[in-house]
């Protein structure tokens, strides 16, 4: 049971994890509610055909429909860089801020969803100071928080867990499909009367027990622990959810170019591979070469070792104990040849400053993507 004082609920998980999808699933469920005002925004990734390199960029949508450009791979003089994205403050600001406003209406009841805490959306100093807002106004709060990974982020991410009320949860892929049912119960606790009270006017006005000469009403206590006790006889716990692996590989598969296994979980997409997962490559196809320098990472960048040979990749979830769950699933490539592409489009892509990196990039001929070359 969560405590009823408990009212900020922070959803920590590695990329790819699901977070966002809770947070879409809690607000359709929310939206419903009486007397109850939902705000906040979905940070969701830009899709983009034939990607080798992970994601264009990022969108922030509101709960309302809205949406903005936030972040995008090419660099816009002004506005700072985390990784390699463009991090667009202004226009994440215009949008995310307004919809962390505190509402003064007492007579409604309002659910700020926050997706998500991370690097990006920290460069937004505004942004921090509206958490804060929140947090210290006792308001109900479900964010999701990226891992942190460096030292100001975790120090921004500690003082939000200092307030009162702070309860945090760290999700993995199997906690996915529960994790909204759970918080909405949790939510629950702050919108509705409490559910003890709700069963006992209802009880109290249908259960009666009858008597030849007389008519006792029977005590409502007595007959909650009474359905509660035929519950838990009759319960039977939920097996635990295993996800769906799937996995393609996309590429070219000739000499000196690249490979990425894409992953599936559920049948949704996952933009880098999920903690959970534990992907290997092999050169074979009986799997007879383990890649060991490969464990764990998406891409293979093709080497004259591998003229001649099937490439396969392996993919199975880990428990948290680091066994294996389920089957594991594996993907293969074409015979690799020998072969130099032919170039269609040719492009140089990065900082334009002394001390800093460029790459080229070029489109194929047979279906490949833009490259590292």
């Amino acid at each position: 049971e969560m405590p009823p004082a408990d009212h900020i609920f922070l959803i920590f998980g590695s990329p790819g994890v699901g977070k966002t999808s809770i947070l879409e699933q809690l607000a359709g469920r929310l939206a419903a509610h009486q007397n109850t005002v939902v705000k906040g925004f979905i940070v969701k990734r830009v899709k983009v055909t034939h990607k080798l390199h992970g994601p264009a960029g990022w969108d922030i949508h509101s709960l309302r429909g809205e949406y903005v450009p936030f972040a995008r791979r090419y660099e816009t003089p002004g506005l700072p860089r985390v990784g390699d994205m463009t991090v667009d403050v202004p226009s994440f600001e215009k949008l995310a801020l307004p919809n962390m406003e505190f509402s003064e209406d007492s007579t409604l009841k309002t659910v700020y969803l926050i997706d998500g805490i991370a690097e990006m959306e920290l460069q937004s100093a505004n942004f921090v100071n509206a958490l804060h807002e929140l947090f210290s106004r006792q308001q109900i709060v479900v964010a999701s928080v990226r891992t942190p990974h460096n030292y100001a982020f975790r120090q921004i991410v500690d003082r939000l867990q200092e307030y009162d009320g702070v309860c945090t949860f760290h999700i993995t892929l199997a906690d996915k499909r529960k994790m909204a049912d759970h918080l909405y119960d949790c939510i629950s606790v702050h919108l509705d009367e409490s559910e003890k009270e709700r069963r006992r006017k209802s009880s109290a006005s249908v259960y009666s027990v009858g008597h030849p000469r007389h008519h006792v009403p029977l005590d409502t206590d007595a007959l909650i622990a009474l359905e509660d006790a035929q519950y838990e006889a009759t319960y039977v716990p939920e097996a635990p959810h295993v996800p769906t692996l799937s996995m393609k590989l996309t590429g070219t598969y000739r000499e000196g170019e690249g490979l990425r296994a894409t992953i599936f979980v559920d049948g949704i997409q996952h933009a880098s591979k999920p903690r959970e997962a534990h992907l290997e490559w092999f050169r074979g196809e009986r799997m007879q070469h383990p890649l060991l320098h490969l464990t764990n990472k998406n891409h293979h960048f093709l080497h004259d070792d591998d003229i001649g040979h099937v490439i396969v990749a392996q993919l199975q979830l880990l428990s948290d104990n680091g066994t294996f769950i389920g089957a594991p699933v594996t993907a293969y490539t074409p015979c690799i040849k020998r072969g130099i592409p032919k170039v269609q489009n040719l492009e140089l892509y990065g900082n334009c400053k002394v001390g800093e990196r460029l790459a080229v990039f070029f489109d194929g001929h047979d279906g490949a993507v833009a490259t590292r070359w």
